[in-house]
């Protein structure tokens, strides 16, 4: 999960979106720019108002979507700001010199994306029902609504399924091979969407969102068509370089000899993952309150109950803070191998650094002599993989 984006990456999978399009009564493109390819209407003035009731003198901040680009610490710059009035009407105004992913946010638990690209938005609803807001003015806000809808759809049904297997695991049940066969079933229906949405949307900016929402290495091929397609139109964008950059750095990893990790274990005694060479490694970045490694755990267990005999192993690098949330996170999720470690350090952890995470879950796939093979599979994508090399 994203260091700086735990609430929003959370609130994905939890909000649903109402969007519709209405007419602004703008005509032509008056003060419009062409930004790195990009339209900015009104020279990159916005205004983004609203009334939301039951929301009465709060704080409404829109703030940019920070980039994680390996190597770099992500940062956001607060975009405006404003306090709504006793009947929850607000107006924030700003500028921006390109068009922006931005979320408009009052809490961690009411969140909402809007892009930035000189457009007046306009917000209303029930602030008790944030998930049904609607937004209107901007047809790639609209866009992002949509897009943000039919993935949390899809979500809420994975989170459905993934409960159901925690809970067998949890009881010491073994969970059915239909059931998994739905995860993974759900999962590329997920993958068959965001492709569909880059290869058809006409908001580059919306485009840009659902890349975000990609994994890397099950969607590589399709995150360098859109690569290509983007440079050619749109090559001085920030979010253009944010993807040419991520695609390189995977690049440059593969081949590559794995750092050494020398941690402790649950019983602090030191545990290196050069030790398991000879052996196809997963090395897993995770932690137990990770929303999304936790999803991604059962599908793990699975794959490591059924290539673990074949010479496939996990080694399990936890950015847990507490030991004991660690160790009830490894027994609730069923985490029966052995390569447990962690500096109970959270984002301080010493290797980080080394293997350019600043995001979780992340994982890479060495092969036996220790060296990168992939990395970021997750579901179906890293089954796919361990078939091609273990069956």
């Amino acid at each position: 999960m994203k260091k700086y984006l735990l609430f929003i990456s959370a609130a994905v999978i939890s909000w649903s979106f109402a969007a519709c399009n209405r007419d602004t009564g703008k005509t032509g493109n008056e003060g419009s720019t062409t930004t790195n390819g990009m339209q900015l209407e009104n020279n990159g003035q916005f205004i983004v108002s609203g009334h939301l009731d039951n929301a009465g003198n709060i704080p409404v901040i829109i703030q940019e979507m920070p980039l994680m680009i390996p190597g770099q610490q992500p940062s956001s710059e607060q975009l405006g700001q404003d306090t709504s009035d006793a009947d929850g009407n607000f107006e924030i105004k700003g500028s921006t010199s390109e068009p922006q992913i931005a979320y408009l946010y009052t809490d961690n638990q009411h969140v909402m994306y809007v892009i930035l690209d000189g457009h007046n938005i306009e917000i209303k609803g029930d602030y008790n029902d944030f998930d049904n807001l609607s937004i209107t003015g901007s047809a790639s806000s609209n866009a992002a609504q949509y897009l943000l809808k039919e993935i949390n759809t899809q979500y809420t049904k994975i989170d459905s399924l993934q409960k159901q297997i925690r809970q067998l695991q949890s009881n010491g049940e073994t969970p059915s091979d239909e059931q998994y066969a739905a995860l993974a079933g759900a999962q590329q229906e997920i993958d068959a969407f965001l492709n569909q949405f880059t290869d058809t949307s006409s908001s580059p900016m919306a485009t840009l969102l659902a890349a975000q929402m990609m994994d890397l290495g099950g969607q590589y091929d399709a995150l360098k068509n859109l690569e290509k397609k983007l440079k050619s139109s749109f090559a001085d964008s920030k979010y253009t370089k944010w993807l040419s950059s991520i695609l390189a750095d995977y690049d440059s990893w593969l081949g590559r000899q794995a750092p050494e990790i020398t941690m402790k274990d649950r019983n602090d005694k030191d545990l290196s993952l050069s030790n398991l060479k000879g052996q196809y490694v997963l090395v897993d970045f995770w932690a137990s309150w990770c929303g999304p490694c936790r999803r991604e755990n059962p599908n793990v267990v699975r794959l490591w109950n059924k290539y673990k005999d074949k010479g496939f192993t996990v080694f399990s690098v936890s950015l847990d803070n507490k030991k004991q949330d660690w160790l009830n996170a490894i027994e609730k999720d069923g985490l029966d191998w052995n390569s447990h470690v962690s500096e109970l350090k959270g984002w301080s952890t010493s290797v980080l650094t080394a293997y350019g995470v600043n995001s979780i879950p992340s994982a890479f796939l060495l092969n036996p002599e220790g060296k990168v093979i992939a990395k970021d599979l997750r579901g179906y994508a890293l089954e796919k993989k361990l078939g091609e090399l273990l069956d």
